[in-house]
């Protein structure tokens, strides 16, 4: 029994330490005076009486009641009980009155009004109990009741004695009768104790917090109380946070929460919430914005129902399926209606649970959720000592394997958690005293069992244990009737109420000291028992819980495989055991397998010590470590344990008198240094070694095994006798299965043993017990010795000089099993002798015995080893280590004496000029990757990866170079490298084991390049880790470089630092200037005058440098004018230098302007000139210094209206027609606040800008676009030199193209509507301005005439990089594919690489068609200028102009687009250390791509070949050449690069005659790719296309775009794994002529005519190159036989002649002119929609998005796929047509058909327009009728097999209607289709889309009605609109456009299914 309360407290307001400025409470009075023995006083009582701190009030308030919970050192819980009332009191002045007062102080009142408390402090829990007491003691001192305050008090501290609730003890005492008492106020109390003393009181805590939080919130918090985290609640009631705090902690019974636990912390105390340990705490609101800062603590706001999750905090879930039952029992009693919403009867409304009641299922479902998660633990407890007191520990690995959980992070956490450690030291005994959860975990197997059978039935289980519950919370069922004198209404708010009185302490002590000895009311409770302990119920065994479908596999084979080969080990048949041997490493992945191998090998060992020749040695160490690596660290499925004695065992003999074991060549294993595992182990054998102690006891009264398995005939007997020949664990398996179906032999366990043994333990006699005692702990120490052998076996390593394997840091805390730490005998053994001298056990030694010693600590203590044989094992320890290591020495010596495996010679990569190595060559192993080509895989071919050899460093790649490992085809050279700056990621992965070498790699790096190279490497055994470290540095530093001017372009030559254009300024002028503006424009807003500075300054201008923007050299943002013309100036040639560029130069080709500056009078008479207006880079810093522009804008007009593009790049001439004249321009983007309305407060706006100055700028730029607009031929009704008819039909192509394919294959259902209005948008104009849609949408037309605004949609920057990084995935991925069904065709496809291509083509076709046929100028203007608007414009100008199809055109375009107009090749290519974090962008990479499309589709138009593109492609990121660096113009001015002179030219150091020979200029600015490519070019025809034509006259490329038409870039996917990338043709010469000096020094190989070529090893190039390489080849051999001089092979091939034939008149088939007319009309069809979708809007821009409705068709005659034009034929390929339009294609080509549908009811009407477009375009030659007239006859023949109209679908009703998702989704607008033939109701995205979304079956339909008051519709809706289609799975929800809409559905189904 125990007293009610311990204390009773009064806590007054200090007005003392008020005056000094601290506000705080004081304890008045408390009693008893004198602390007791058994309950100390726990001081600070008066911060937890008033959390939020003690204050005045000006008025007063109510008393209130709350429960604080205090701790004290020894963890347990004390209660105080707080009732808080206000009191008047008289204040004065805060300060003495000799010092001076404040005027804006406040002035506090006189009468105020303070705080006090009276408090109850208990160990005990009965809080309403000690509410009614304090009350007593309240209404009895405002009431002036006649009863005496010390007579109530004395007697609630001595006189009333009760049992404890709902509190664990050691004593188990039975809960109580009801307790009914009085303290003496005329009072009737009852007091009813709980049943279980184990179980928690929550009374409706738990309903109360799911009511506040609801289920989701209170489960996350469940999760994370459970999972250790930190809890904290706010609100603005302490009650709450009482009941929240208790509620959580409740919920997790069985377990206990064992960390801080504070539901009211006081405010002064917040620091607490610092500490790094978990808790749950409460806090009061007012502190809300004191937590908020609160980085890892988990915020609960109870009066707002939510839940702060920090970022930096992970809850874990609730494993499925426990997660998804534990919430649908909670749904089902919290929202019962819920799960009957649905259906169409509505029930009458269940019947809801009273709040306790509730409470109590909620808990019920929590019980039953911990009964599920812990199923099977009792199995995994592991008894280790029974007597004196039963220490079981928990075999968690065990549990987790068993359970299939050990990835599970909540069931991990919770396990490692001190809650379960005290779970498993409470309720682990077999032998005590059980509760509700014991019997819910005994059963719940079943219950469960039940309830999948009947679903009905859990409830009626969770009712029950609720039932339970409740009745151990309120067992007797009337209620008692108390009286508790109450103070009347309003009592606490009288004028004059005395102050709480000093109590007399003298009485209360007496009233105490009678109650102790009187003890009355123990003696009435004395006959009550405690609960009788008995024998727990085991419940299901853990290998009962696995998944069925996990045990049941078919492992048969496997199995059988696995035996067989390790009888021929033993057998010594190895040749045979090699055969299948890799079938057996294969099925070791299996768990199965693992566990039977360990078993197989157990029978074979006879003895202790299994002796093996070296060959069978060798095997069974490789089976031991396969099964090793394919375990995890935890040894959750116990092989490794398995393994422990037989690594032990099995041995071989090196010499004599030495042998090697099996433990020597298993010890790479993590498993060994766990500390868990080492516990674990020694644990379970420690249970088998109790287990056989006490076993002989019981088994007289068991079936033995003798006994089941005797034979009951003779004829038996012989039979079992005879099959034991060939018995091993495997094959005595099916045996024992047989006979254990019909009688199992019952085996005790150890709980069983202990349960007993405690049970009789009491009977036993002293010497019994003793006895009992010193055997057990015996046992222990015999198990410790031996363990500890074991790990010095399997720890020390067999050559001690190379480091511990596996090292842990053992002098850290291990995550053991257990929770004791200290060591007993820690201390004495450090000065324990060991007979040993401590210098020779070495370094390692040491470590080892650290390691042991700290094991023998935990596990000697835990088990109750007496001191005496802890200090005998800590003297045994170091001698054992030291004795291992003095064997190990002999035994690594002799094994090195063994035959070594040759490792091949490191062979060094060959290098360019000026190339050196970094970091000499690290052995290493290349690893494959996920690319299949030269793994002799499913490819087929030689296993030429995995590769052995070297990996370097050196100042330009990072190179591999060895032999492949397979023996097959170890005579080959792989080499695998890239350049150094195209590395984009290094990562380091995982451990792996490589079987080819029969090694564990532990370091293994994954290098990725951007050229589509991929380095995987795993470093050699030899390699140390500081290796790798350094390499891994130097790789960083080398890519890395601070500038470009540190990359391999520039090794060897002299650099000067570049030579600023600028002005640079000092850090503090810039500052003053800053500050000086600032003020300035603060004054003008301010309406101040300021002083004008405009008379005699020199004009400053602000560069438009992008923030983001780049640079080597330095930047200054404030430019002299003056300076840069002085610049300039100081040599009147630069500018004339500069125009010798090849980009420069083509301007005076396309007459835009004469370079001649001079001649001034010509320049005036041309219509173009050439401005040097940026000469300075002062307009735009990205801009080249030279720049086409009309002949009537100045150069201050540019000025001015160059700020309203992005980055100052206003429009500038690039390209013009030479038939048309129409021009094409470039520039960046408009700004996005409108055409001038950015000026206003752009950033470099000049400081004294005006509104008149802005709107001259926008005057400005009208002025330019006119004058654009006059230089172009249609806007003055002239077109070059064309006649009138021919202009006509060129100028008019277009439009009638518009009008005809609308007809035909557009998409316009009313063609009156497009006549209209459509037409009207198209008309011609002079100028089409293609730009962004943001900002072209807020321009003013009226102010632009003859212009067009188009937006179009393009891929950005960011989507680039995206695309390209799925797409070197793909192309290039990093390992196997896991799933199948994403092969590489489904990765290019979502990498969405084509389409980008696509939209490319697309926008350049566009420019193509407006410019050449429209005869319309166009104006790119699209992000910066410098990135999309590049390749649109590039592209265009290859397709419209032959001369840039050549080598040097090429050149020029890439010179003037490219370099000049400022791509930012150093930041879009990362070269530089600034440049890393804004990532790859690979924008010429992907314009190269687009060329290879065109070239790919034009071969025969190009004179480079593919090859030249590739070499491009390398090189514009391998940093080799300066071409490609720095991001504009302005920065290779800085540098010197552009005004270098040329130089002599001289050979190149080391190079020699023949293909190595090369000579380049030796500037000192690092050489470029172009004199590179025209060099070689001259050399060679490596860059040549043979089949190239060059054509005269007009040559217009018009590529197909379409996506099948599309190939993905063999520079994607090829490799060259003889010499490497084929780019570096200096390399790839010296490898040929190593080889053929090789060649000739083993002399001539004996080879037929048949060679083998590896696509993905030799150069097919070279290996097989083309007739023409081939013939130059032959000339130059016969050359040198003849020994005449070489001649150049382009004389050779100029002086070629040409045959001579006669022109024939070659008359096209009709199919080829069908085919030609219809490419050039898609090419048209594609710019019109550019044109139409960027110009319609509203309705006509949704009607031309049609989709085709597509259905399968049988094409009985030859016809060509609309999309990819490729044939359709017949019965064989089958393809689908359009029923609306007839539109014909594959049905892979379906998704990519354009939405143009025109939904014609005849397909024979759009035929004859298809014929007309192609008439009207002025490039297609005429068609006679007649051949049309035939094609016609034709389809007219067959048109009976063509369905032509929609009613082929049976459309009975479509429409568009609301639907209403499935649970908790909303409303979706559907297309929905009513199908009467298929009997459906189908439904799409919306009504272009031809792919169904899904369907209803109409046959499952019962009903359809109308529907009203549903509930979440969306607005503006009609209330009569929903009805409701009720099918046998769910109900289904529409809503219409209006009543009759929805009537008109229901109609139309009822229809259907009637």
């Amino acid at each position: 029994m125990y007293r009610l309360a311990d204390y009773f407290v009064v806590v007054g307001y200090d007005q003392e330490k008020e005056r000094s400025g601290t506000s705080q409470g004081k304890i008045i009075q408390r009693f008893p005076e004198k602390d007791w023995d058994d309950c100390p006083f726990t001081q600070g009582l008066d911060l937890f009486c008033q959390p939020a701190g003690w204050s005045l009030s000006t008025q007063r308030q109510q008393p209130t009641f709350f429960v604080s919970v205090l701790t004290d050192i020894d963890g347990n819980r004390h209660y105080c009980a707080c009732l808080t009332f206000h009191e008047t009191v008289s204040m004065t002045s805060s300060k003495p009155d000799d010092e001076d007062t404040d005027d804006n102080a406040p002035i506090r009142q006189s009468l105020m009004f303070a705080p006090k408390t009276i408090a109850l402090v208990s160990k005990l829990s009965y809080f309403e109990t000690f509410r009614n007491c304090l009350g007593l003691i309240y209404t009895v001192h405002i009431e002036h009741m006649q009863f005496q305050l010390e007579t109530l008090i004395g007697n609630i501290l001595g006189c009333i004695q009760v049992p404890p609730p709902g509190r664990l003890t050691k004593s188990q005492l039975r809960g109580g009768p009801q307790v009914r008492f009085s303290i003496g106020a005329g009072d009737r109390q009852a007091l009813q104790p709980a049943l279980s003393t184990t179980i928690p009181v929550t009374g409706v805590a738990v309903a109360m917090l799911f009511q506040q939080l609801g289920i989701n919130i209170a489960l996350s918090l469940f999760s994370a109380a459970v999972t250790d985290h930190k809890i904290l609640f706010h609100s603005q009631s302490y009650s709450r946070l009482i009941e929240a705090s208790h509620a959580i902690v409740s919920l997790m019974y069985p377990l206990k929460y064992s960390y801080v636990y504070i539901p009211l912390l006081p405010a002064a105390l917040s620091e607490v919430l610092n500490t790094p340990t978990p808790f749950i705490a409460g806090v009061h609101s007012s502190l809300k914005t004191e937590i908020s800062e609160l980085l890892d603590v988990i915020i609960v706001d109870l009066d707002g129902s939510s839940i702060y999750i920090p970022e930096c905090v992970t809850i874990p879930t609730i494993p499925e399926p426990i997660y998804s039952r534990t919430t649908q029992a909670l749904t089902m009693i919290l929202n019962p209606d819920l799960l009957t919403s649905d259906y169409a009867f509505t029930p009458p409304p269940a019947k809801t649970s009273s709040l306790p009641v509730q409470d109590k299922e909620i808990r019920a479902v929590f019980l039953r959720m911990f009964a599920e998660l812990f199923t099977g633990y009792r199995s995994c407890l592991t008894l280790i000592r029974i007597h004196p007191e039963p220490f079981i520990t928990f075999h968690k690995a065990n549990f987790l394997g068993h359970r299939a959980m050990v990835e599970d992070d909540f069931l991990t956490r919770v396990l490692d958690g001190m809650g379960f450690g005290t779970f498993v030291a409470e309720r682990g005994p077999p032998f005590r005293i059980c509760d509700t959860f014991d019997e819910v975990y005994a059963t719940y197997p079943e219950t469960l069992k039940e309830e999948r059978n009947g679903p009905d039935k859990m409830p009626i289980h969770i009712s029950n244990l609720a039932q339970q519950l409740y009745i151990n919370e309120n067992p007797n069922a009337q209620p008692y009737v108390q009286k508790i004198p109450k103070p009347t209404e309003g009592a606490y708010s009288r004028v004059h109420l005395p102050p709480f009185p000093i109590i007399d302490w003298v009485h209360i002590q007496e009233i105490i000291d009678e109650g102790v000895a009187k003890k009355s009311v123990k003696s009435k409770f004395s006959s009550n028992k405690p609960h009788p302990s008995r024998i727990v119920p085991m419940g299901p065994h853990i290998t009962t819980v696995a998944d069925k479908m996990h045990i049941l596999n078919n492992n048969a084979r496997r199995l059988e495989v696995l035996r067989n080969c390790v009888n021929f080990i033993f057998e010594n048949k190895i040749s045979d055991a090699r055969k299948i041997f890799p079938a057996v490493l294969r099925a070791l992945k299996s768990k199965v397998a693992r566990l039977s191998l360990t078993a197989e090998l157990a029978y074979h060992i006879q003895t202790n010590r299994a002796m093996l020749e070296h060959q069978q040695f060798d095997l069974v160490v490789r089976l031991l470590n396969c099964a090793l690596q394919n375990d995890s660290s935890m040894d959750e499925n116990g092989v490794a344990a398995a393994i422990l004695p037989l690594a032990t065992s099995f041995c071989r003999k090196l010499c004599t008198g030495i042998i090697q074991f099996a433990y020597t060549c298993v010890q790479e294993h993590a498993v060994w240094a766990n500390q868990q595992f080492w516990e674990a182990t020694f644990y379970q054998d420690v249970q088998k070694q109790i287990r056989s102690l006490y076993a002989p006891q019981y088994e007289e009264h068991l079936y033995t095994e003798k006994e089941l398995n005797a034979p009951a005939s003779p004829k038996e007997a012989t039979e079992r006798g005879g099959s034991r020949k060939s018995s091993s664990p495997l094959g005595s398996r099916k045996r024992s299965m047989s006979s254990a179906t019909y009688l199992k032999p019952k085996e005790i366990s150890a709980l069983e043993i202990a349960a007993e043994q405690l049970r009789v333990w009491p009977n036993l006699t002293k010497a019994e017990q003793q006895e009992m005692i010193n055997n057990e702990e015996s046992t222990v120490y015999s198990q410790a010795i031996h363990y500890a052998n074991r790990m010095v076996y399997l720890r020390v390593p067999l050559d001690t000089n190379r480091g511990l394997l596996n090292a842990l840091n053992v002098e850290a805390e291990s995550t053991s099993n257990s929770n004791i730490t200290n060591s007993i005998a820690e201390s004495d053994s450090i000065g324990a002798e060991s007979g040993f001298d401590e210098q020779e056990v070495s370094e390692i030694g040491s470590a080892v015995v650290r390691f042991v010693a700290r094991f023998v600590d935990r596990v000697c203590t835990e088990s109750g080893v007496t001191a005496e044989h802890i200090r005998a094992l800590h003297q045994m320890i170091p001698g054992v280590v030291a004795m291992h290591i003095e064997t190990l020495e002999a035994v690594h010596r002799e094994s090195k004496r063994l035959p070594p495996i040759q490792k091949p010679k490191i062979l060094s990569p060959t290098l360019l000029p000026g190339e050196e190595i970094v970091m000499e060559g690290l052995r290493v192993y290349l690893l494959p990757d996920g690319r299949e080509d030269g793994t002799g895989g499913n490819m087929g071919g030689p296993a030429l990866i995995p590769a052995e050899g070297a990996i370097f460093i050196t100042t330009y790649r990072i190179a591999f170079k060895g032999t492949p490992c397979d023996p097959l085809a170890c005579e080959q050279t792989v080499i695998r490298c890239f350049p150094v700056a195209t590395l984009t990621k290094e990562k380091k992965l995982n451990a792996q084991y490589l079987s080819h070498i029969d090694q564990w790699l532990q370091d293994i790096l994954q290098l990725r390049s951007c050229t589509f190279q991929l380095i995987k490497v795993g470093f050699d055994e030899e390699v140390g880790p500081e290796n790798v470290d350094t390499f891994r540095k130097l790789l960083h530093k080398i890519r890395n470089p601070v500038s470009v001017l540190n990359t391999f372009a520039f090794t060897g030559y002299q650099l000067s630092q570049p030579t600023p254009l600028q002005k640079h300024k000092e850090k503090h002028a810039s500052l003053k200037g800053f500050a000086k503006k600032t003020l300035m424009r603060t004054a003008r807003k301010a309406g101040i005058k300021t002083k004008s500075s405009t008379a005699t300054r020199k004009h400053k201008y602000i560069l438009p440098t992008p923030p983001t923007a780049r640079r080597s050299g330095a930047s200054s943002d404030i430019v002299d004018e003056s300076e840069i013309a002085a610049f300039i100036a100081s040599d009147p040639r630069n500018l004339e230098k500069l125009a010798e560029r090849p980009g420069y130069r083509d301007y005076q080709r396309l007459g835009l302007g004469t370079l001649n500056f001079a001649n001034s009078t010509k320049l005036k008479s041309e219509e173009f000139r050439i401005s040097s207006v940026n000469a300075s880079y002062s307009v735009s810093r990205s801009y080249p210094a030279l720049i086409s522009v009309p002949q009537s804008v100045t150069d201050d007009s540019i000025r001015k209206f160059a700020r309203s593009h992005r980055q100052h790049r206003f429009p500038v001439i690039s390209w013009r027609h030479s038939k048309t004249k129409a021009l094409l321009l470039r520039a960046s983007g408009f700004h996005s606040k409108g055409m001038m309305g950015m000026f206003k407060t752009h950033h470099n706006t000049p400081t004294g800008s005006t509104a008149g100055e802005i709107t001259s700028t926008s005057v400005e730029q009208e002025k330019y676009f006119h004058a654009i607009v006059a230089a172009t031929p249609l806007a003055m009704g002239r077109i070059g030199s064309y006649k009138d008819s021919k202009r006509q039909l060129v100028t008019g192509s277009l439009e009638v193209g518009v009008r005809l394919s609308m007809k035909s294959n557009g998409s316009i259902e009313h063609p009156e509507f497009v006549d209209s209005s459509v037409q009207q948008g198209l008309n011609k104009a002079a100028l089409y301005v293609l730009g962004e849609k943001t900002q072209v949408k807020n321009i003013k037309a009226d102010s632009f005439p003859k212009c067009e605004f188009i937006p179009v949609e393009f891929s950005e920057v960011r989507h680039v990089k995206a695309s390209f990084k799925k797409l070197m995935r793909a192309c290039v991925p990093s390992g196997p594919l896991s799933d199948p069904e994403h092969g590489f065709l489904t990765l290019v496809q979502e990498s969405e690489w084509l389409p980008q291509l696509q939209n490319i083509m697309q926008l350049s076709g566009a420019v193509v068609d407006l410019l050449d046929l429209q005869g319309s100028s166009v104006m790119i203007c699209l992000e910066d200028g410098w990135d999309i608007s590049t390749q649109i414009v590039s592209v265009a100008e290859i397709c419209l102009d032959p001369f840039y199809r050549t080598i040097k055109g090429f050149q020029a375009l890439i010179e003037r687009e490219w370099l000049s107009f400022g791509h930012r090749f150093t930041h879009r290519s990362n070269q530089t250390a600034a440049n890393q974090a804004s990532g790859f962008a690979p924008v010429f990479l992907q314009f190269l791509d687009v060329v290879h499309q065109i070239h790919s589709q034009f071969p025969l138009s190009f004179e480079f070949n593919e090859y030249f593109l590739r070499f491009l492609a390398y090189h514009y990121v391998s940093n080799r050449f300066r071409t490609f660096m720095l991001d504009n113009e302005c920065e290779r001015m800085e540098a010197g690069w552009l005004l270098d002179e040329k130089t002599k030219t001289s050979k190149i150091d080391g190079a020699v005659g023949g293909e190595t020979g090369f000579t380049l200029r030796t500037p000192t600015t690092g050489p470029t790719v172009w004199d590179y490519i025209e060099k070689y070019h001259r050399r060679s025809p490596i860059f040549c296309n043979f089949h190239y034509v060059p054509f005269e006259g007009e040559n217009v490329l018009r590529p197909n775009a379409n996506i099948s038409n599309l190939n993905i870039w063999q520079y994607y996917i090829s490799e060259n794994l003889a010499y490497g990338p084929s780019f570096d043709l200096e390399i790839v010469a010296k490898e040929i002529k190593q080889e053929e000096e090789q060649e000739l020094i083993d002399g001539p190989a004996q080879t037929g005519k048949r060679r083998l070529i590896n696509a993905c090893y030799d150069s097919v190039r070279r290996k097989e190159p083309d007739t023409f390489t081939w013939s130059m080849q032959e000339i130059n051999r016969l050359q040198g036989e003849l020994e005449h001089l070489p001649q150049k092979w382009r004389m050779l091939w100029d002086g070629l002649e040409h045959a001579k034939t006669e022109t024939l008149q070659r008359h096209m088939s009709i199919s080829t002119k069908q085919s030609r007319h219809h490419g050039r009309t898609i090419h048209k069809r594609s710019t019109i929609e550019i044109l139409i979708r960027g110009r319609m809007a509203g309705e006509a821009a949704k009607t031309f998005g049609q989709a085709h409705r597509f259905e399968k068709f049988d094409y009985t005659t030859p016809t060509y796929c609309d999309h990819c034009n490729h044939l359709l034929w017949g019965l064989v390929k089958q393809g689908i047509r359009c029923t609306d339009c007839g539109y014909n294609c594959h049905e892979n080509c379906a998704p990519a058909v354009p939405k143009n549908c025109a939904k014609l009811r005849s397909v024979l009407e759009s035929r004859p327009s298809s014929v007309s477009l192609s008439q009207s375009a002025a490039s297609e030659p005429s068609t006679p009728v007649a051949d049309i007239s035939t094609i016609q006859a034709s389809r007219e023949m067959y048109s009976q097999f063509s369905t032509t109209s929609r009613t082929a679908e049976h459309r009975t009703h479509e429409g568009y209607l609301l639907k209403r998702g499935a649970l908790l989704k909303g409303w979706k607008q559907r297309w929905f289709v009513l199908d009467s033939m298929k009997h459906q109701l189908r439904w799409y995205d919306s009504v272009e889309d031809s792919s169904c979304k899904g369907f209803i079956d109409l046959s499952e339909v019962s009903n359809v009605a109308l529907v009203r008051n549903v509930q979440g519709v969306p607005k503006k809706t009609d209330d009569n609109a929903f009805f409701e289609m009720k099918t046998v799975r769910r109900m289904y929800t529409f809503c219409g456009a209006n009543a009759e809409s929805a009537q008109e559905w229901i109609e139309k189904i009822n229809g259907c299914i009637q």
